[in-house]
């Protein structure tokens, strides 16, 4: 589990508490010191108090690894400092904390939405020599600009990471770190995978959830948000309706249930039926 936070008491008392709801079968607790977005720097905490207070960051981290057995993982994901000085620094304080590991994001704060460039994955190398100065056993995760699977294969073999992490790209494609999915080379290939994925997800939300019985129709938009990562190469600006039905700006024609999504997914699937190979590839 994932938190995030400025306070120590707070960030401990919260890992506690899901660490009593979980029956003691909780996994680990990972303290979030990356998050670039502006409600992070409002609420100072992920990326925004790790430049501002990283000392903060290692109370918590201490105050975790005190207080949660030791069965139970605790680690934070960071992004890259500006200065590799500051990296210096840096990574032998969060290792010293006892956490059980550490991701890094290869981007700094400042490179983030418009200004996203290359991952530096060598500057993500620089941090795991540091890192394993001190422990040559300490385990850093890689993460950031892994697009398909050769990329996973690639960042990890020039980084040295003993694993991968992915967020929007695991979102968008779930099967990312399977080697299969190489095997999609096609525009028509990837048509169908995204689409199949669509209709896989909505199998699950009609007999797991979400919408969550008893909540409302407020949880769908946890429906719609997972169908655009599926689905936005093909309906941001090709389909504009059916963008427009998926984001519920559509009026009486927006999609409000799982029955709707089915039927959007499916007119998504024969408007390109008709596709020759020359209109794919074009």
């Amino acid at each position: 589990v994932q938190l995030a936070g400025h306070d120590v008491d707070m960030v401990v008392q919260a890992a506690l508490m899901i660490y009593e709801e979980t029956d003691g079968k909780l996994t680990g607790i990972d303290l979030n010191c990356g998050c670039p977005q502006q409600i992070a720097r409002k609420g100072n905490y992920g990326a925004f108090l790790m430049e501002r207070d990283s000392e903060r960051v290692c109370e918590i981290l201490k105050a975790l690894r005190k207080n949660l057995p030791s069965e139970t993982a605790v680690s934070a994901k960071i992004r890259l400092p500006v200065e590799d000085e500051t990296l210096r620094e840096r990574i032998p304080r969060l290792v010293e904390t006892g956490i059980n590991f550490l991701t890094i994001h290869g981007r700094t704060l400042k490179e983030n939405k418009t200004a996203v460039g290359a991952v530096h994955a060598d500057r993500i190398r620089l941090a795991i020599d540091i890192a394993r100065k001190l422990d040559p056993q300490f385990p850093v995760v890689c993460n950031g600009g892994m697009e398909n699977y050769q990329d996973i294969q690639n960042l990890l073999q020039s980084t040295g990471a003993v694993a991968a992490m992915s967020s929007e790209a695991l979102l968008e494609t779930p099967n990312l770190f399977q080697e299969s999915s190489t095997q999609i080379t096609t525009p028509q290939e990837r048509f169908r995978q995204q689409t199949d994925f669509a209709k896989e997800y909505l199998r699950i939300c009609a007999t797991k959830g979400p919408p969550l019985p008893g909540v409302g129709s407020s949880s769908f938009s946890v429906v719609r948000n997972h169908l655009f990562k599926f689905l936005h190469r093909y309906i941001h600006s090709e389909q504009p309706d059916l963008r427009d039905r998926l984001a519920g700006t559509n009026g009486k024609h927006s999609i409000r249930t799982i029955s709707q999504a089915r039927e959007l997914v499916e007119d998504l699937e024969e408007r390109y039926a008709s596709l020759s190979d020359d209109e794919w590839n074009a």
